[in-house]
């Protein structure tokens, strides 16, 4: 593995986390993304983390990938953003989604998040 490659995995590693952080924040009664963000840190290799969620966003022609760049909200509705979550936790992000409480900032906010892992993981393929 290069070095470049190594700082890529890093990065993307540190950011996920943090925007895990973010999701606790905007939704604390959700124990869930505690429990996604220990997954994160200590579970799963984040080589095969962003290979997966590489494999995700850029499936079928970049599908995936066109919803986000659109601010499609299917992509949290209809789709397993993160490619790792069982379909009773993609039901509920989509409840929470499209629940009243969640503002237009707030989709903002984690549309930003996913642009970032998006370019991070891009970054990964260039490196690989």
């Amino acid at each position: 593995m290069s070095s470049n490659e190594i700082k890529v995995l890093g990065v993307f590693k540190k950011q996920l986390v943090a925007f895990c952080g973010e999701l606790i924040f905007q939704f604390p009664r959700e124990a869930d993304f505690v429990m996604l963000k220990l997954f994160i840190e200590n579970q799963i290799p984040i080589k095969d983390l962003i290979e997966i969620f590489n494999l995700h966003i850029n499936k079928n022609d970049h599908q995936v990938k066109r919803m986000i760049e659109g601010r499609n909200d299917d992509f949290f509705i209809k789709h397993n953003p993160f490619a790792v979550m069982t379909k009773s936790k993609v039901d509920h992000l989509a409840e929470l989604w499209t629940d009243d409480s969640m503002t237009q900032d707030t989709k903002d906010v984690m549309w930003r998040w996913i642009d970032m892992l998006v370019m991070i993981g891009d970054k990964y393929q260039v490196n690989r």
